[in-house]
């Protein structure tokens, strides 16, 4: 009877454990997963480039050559982005990175970026999928002109 106790205490532990995870993993779901377009700065950038990041890939639409640029596997770690080879083991490059429900900041020692997450339109996330063409996505990527914020 005490070992059925027990065992009862460790399987409800065990299932709020997990069930505290899996809502830790749902915040991070809301801050860097998704579309993302960046934000025009004091004059910078000058090209227009989208993001999209889901739980695997990061993906970068850029209106210099109107296709995807870079997609590239990477892992999340003490706010760093570690973007991955294709064997998903290598690292190519770390970036920094800082999100909010609606910012996301991205760095390297060289450059800094700054992203607004996209909520209408169609969006890389579509493209990818194949729920919007091509020619449907960039008529809403160049509808979406850079936001200039002057600091």
């Amino acid at each position: 009877m005490i070992l059925k106790k027990i065992f009862t205490v460790i399987i409800l532990t065990l299932g709020l454990i997990l069930l505290l995870n899996s809502f830790i993993n749902k915040i991070d779901d809301d801050t860097v997963f998704g579309n993302w377009k960046n934000i025009k700065i004091n004059g910078d950038p000058k090209i227009h480039t989208e993001l999209f990041i889901d739980k695997e890939t990061i993906n970068v639409f850029s209106e210099e050559v109107n296709d995807i640029i870079f997609s590239n596997y990477y892992e999340m770690s003490n706010e760093k982005l570690i973007i991955l080879e294709n064997n998903k083991k290598d690292t190519i490059f770390t970036l920094k990175y800082e999100a909010s429900e609606n910012i996301l900041k991205i760095s390297s020692d060289k450059w800094n970026s700054e992203y607004i997450k996209i909520r209408h339109g169609s969006t890389l996330e579509d493209y990818i999928l194949g729920v919007v063409t091509r020619a449907n996505y960039i008529n809403d990527f160049n509808s979406r002109k850079l936001l200039v914020i002057e600091e």
